[in-house]
C-alpha cells in the first residue's frame, strides 16, 4: 500500500520548502496554517494531521502519513525534486484488517446457516454487508486524508511562492 503519489520539480533550492514546513511542523496546534504535523526520518519529513477526528485506545498513531523526500538534481542544488509517497500507519492497518476479518468470518457463518441449517432469513446477511462497507470506508478515509495532506503540501509550495 505504499504508493507513490506524486513529484514536484523545484527550480530553486529546497531549503526554502524545507524550512516552511519545519515552521509549520514546529508551530503549536491552535498557531497551525495549514493543520500538519510531522516527524524527521530518513532525510525527509513523515506528515500527518495534526488533529485526528478519531482517537482509538489505544492510540496506534496516525492513520495515514505522507512521506516528503528530497532530491537534488544537479551538483549546485539549485533544482530539486520533492517526492511525496503514502505510509500506512498502525491505526489504518488495526482497522483494515479488523474489516476484512468480521467481513469473511461473518460471510462463513451466514452460508454455514445457510446452507446446512436452512436458514430462510436473508436478513443474516446484513452482517458480512456492514462488515464489507466498513472496509470501504476505512479506504475513504484514507484516501481522502492522502489528498487532503498532498493538497496542504501544494499550498505551502503557493504560499511560499516556490517554483
Amino acid at each position: 500500500m505504499n504508493e507513490k503519489l506524486s513529484k514536484y520539480h523545484l527550480f530553486e533550492n529546497k531549503e526554502r520548502f524545507h524550512k516552511s514546513l519545519m515552521d509549520e511542523i514546529n508551530r503549536s496546534v491552535f498557531k497551525k496554517k495549514f493543520n500538519i504535523s510531522g516527524e524527521s526520518v530518513n532525510g525527509g519529513f513523515e506528515v500527518y494531521n495534526s488533529v485526528s477526528f478519531i482517537l482509538f485506545k489505544p492510540n496506534f498513531g496516525p492513520i495515514i502519513k505522507l512521506r516528503v523526500t528530497y532530491l537534488g538534481i544537479n551538483e549546485i542544488e539549485s533544482e530539486s525534486i520533492i517526492n511525496l509517497k503514502r505510509v500506512n500507519g498502525m491505526t489504518f492497518y488495526a482497522q483494515y484488517w479488523f474489516s476484512l476479518c468480521f467481513a469473511i468470518l461473518t460471510l462463513g457463518v451466514c452460508t454455514y446457516q445457510i446452507v446446512f441449517n436452512s436458514y430462510k432469513d436473508i436478513s443474516i446477511i446484513m452482517l458480512p454487508v456492514f462488515g464489507i462497507i466498513y472496509f470501504l470506508i476505512i479506504n475513504l478515509i484514507a484516501n481522502n486524508s492522502v489528498n487532503s495532506l498532498k493538497s496542504r503540501i501544494e499550498k505551502i509550495l503557493k504560499t511560499e511562492k516556490i517554483k
